[in-house]
């Protein structure tokens, strides 16, 4: 979810949420989500009734397997490993709970 001044990111791994201020941070750098929980609750919210209108319009369905009960699906860890997540055939877009391939 990115608006002019905020990127917020979902990482279901985890249930990691990410929030960057675009206008003060644009390289994106500092995580800010645990010190700013009202803008982070306000874009989940926005994510949340994103996912939700998407999948009811028909044209996505399986957008609703992201929300459960009004709320952000979420797993546990997987415990895999540095070399585990190379081998794997797709990108990035792990938490900073992974040290590589951090794309957001």
């Amino acid at each position: 979810m990115i608006t002019d001044s905020w990127k917020y990111i979902w990482y279901p791994e985890g249930g990691i949420a990410q929030l960057f201020d675009l206008e003060h941070d644009p390289l994106e750098l500092t995580n800010v989500a645990s010190s700013r929980p009202d803008v982070a609750d306000r874009l989940r919210g926005e994510l949340v009734a994103e996912l939700v209108e998407a999948a009811a319009s028909g044209g996505r369905p399986w957008l609703a397997d992201w929300v459960v009960d009004g709320e952000l699906v979420s797993e546990p860890l997987r415990g895999d490993t540095t070399r585990d997540r190379r081998a794997r055939s797709w990108p990035g877009l792990h938490t900073e709970f992974y040290p590589v391939d951090v794309r957001h």
